[in-house]
Order: C-alpha cells, then structure tokens, then sequence
C-alpha cells in the first residue's frame, strides 16, 4: 500500500509485495507459530516455500509490467473524473 500511495503505479506495489510475500511468510511463521506454539521446523519451511512459490509466479506474471517499469512506459493510477 505504502510503494502504491507514493508512486501510483499498481503493478510496482503488486510486485513489491510479492518480492515480501515470502519474508513476511516466514516472520510470521517463525516468530508466532513456531517460537510460541512449537510448530514443526518443517512447517515453517513448507510455508515460506509455498509463499516464494507463488510470489515467483506473480512476479513471472508479471513480466510485460516488468519491462514496462524498466522503459519507463508504466501508467500511473489517477482518480480524474
């Protein structure tokens, strides 16, 4: 939400949060399943995996975005009416 209110462009905050989709995975399931409720280590991995798994494929999704973003060829959002 943060890159999103700052550079107004949909696809750069849809790929930062995917980039962070496994970090925040892995605090999460570090820090509250596995330090307070002695989840599996095995848990934890399968989790974070899963996350980097389907943050690979958003940002594989979003490629032509991608390509835009480095051309400098990425519309921003605008609320005109």
């Amino acid at each position: 939400m943060i890159v999103f209110i700052f550079s107004k462009i949909i696809s750069l905050a849809s790929i930062t949060c995917a980039c962070l989709f496994p970090v925040y995975t892995f605090i999460l399931t570090f820090f509250i399943d596995y330090m307070n409720f002695h989840y599996p280590v095995s848990y934890v991995v399968l989790c974070t995996a899963a996350a980097f798994m389907i943050g690979l494929f958003v940002v594989i999704k979003h490629s032509s975005n991608i390509k835009r973003l480095l051309a400098g060829e990425e519309k921003k959002i605008s609320a005109k009416k």
